[in-house]
């Protein structure tokens, strides 16, 4: 679908770029974290615009029940690059 991304450029300034995205399931791949492996599906999603292109990755919990992105790896912008966030749980 369409993805409308506000990011920083030149300096202070902001640039809206519009991609069109679409997501992938590319299965089962559990996730290490702090030598806690999670169980999680790697979800990609692939957006093209006049910009360019930008894949975001996603490990997202697999278990029935569960709504929690264990770890991301996002886009965030052209001066910045790309991001990794992951969920530390005790």
């Amino acid at each position: 679908g369409a993805r409308r991304y506000t990011v920083r450029a030149d300096g202070n300034s902001q640039r809206v770029l519009n991609m069109a995205c679409s997501l992938h399931d590319l299965g089962p791949e559990p996730v290490e974290i702090v030598e806690i492996t999670h169980p999680a599906r790697h979800l990609q999603e692939r957006c093209e615009g006049a910009g360019g292109a930008v894949v975001n990755d996603y490990w997202v919990d697999s278990r029935p029940g569960r709504i929690r992105v264990w770890q991301s790896r996002q886009w965030a912008g052209p001066e910045i690059g790309y991001i990794r966030i992951r969920q530390l749980q005790r």
